[in-house]
């Protein structure tokens, strides 16, 4: 247990020098508690502890062609985690415990449960596929993946 505390707070390390020493974009109009707790309500899922500290203190991340969801204090249960969230638990039932944290495009999403877990969803095949990561790993993996293709 002790082991897999300290790998995920060198991910947490890891994601936050990355986002120093990168052009990485987030929000400057964060949102509180309160926020949290009422999108908590919206999707009818708890968010773990790793994407209530993302959600609190980026709000958002985007790196290159990567933008994953978030919250901001503009749009509050309009932003796109809320609204993309339950607009696939709507058409997609099976992800009804998953949290959306960013559309690959072609109906494959990247959905994160109550503890942080990820898994990859296949609208087309209806298909969910733990990817065995927690969320700041994926964060982390996805953009120095993209930073390798564009220094290509």
């Amino acid at each position: 247990y002790l082991a897999i505390l300290l790998f995920n707070s060198y991910k947490r390390i890891m994601l936050k020098e990355f986002i120093d020493n990168n052009k990485v974009t987030s929000t400057s109009r964060t949102v509180g508690e309160e926020v949290l707790i009422e999108a908590q309500k919206s999707v009818g899922v708890s968010f773990g502890n790793e994407l209530k500290e993302y959600l609190l203190k980026y709000g958002y991340l985007a790196f290159g062609f990567v933008e994953l969801y978030g919250i901001n204090s503009n749009q509050n249960l309009e932003s796109d985690l809320v609204k993309q969230t339950n607009y696939i638990h709507n058409y997609f039932p099976q992800t009804s415990k998953l949290i959306a944290i960013e559309n690959q495009g072609e109906g494959d999403y990247y959905m994160i449960d109550s503890n942080d877990n990820v898994y990859e969803f296949d609208s087309e095949l209806g298909e969910l596929t733990n990817l065995s990561i927690k969320l700041f790993e994926y964060i982390l993996k996805r953009f120095e993946t993209t930073k390798k293709y564009m220094n290509k």
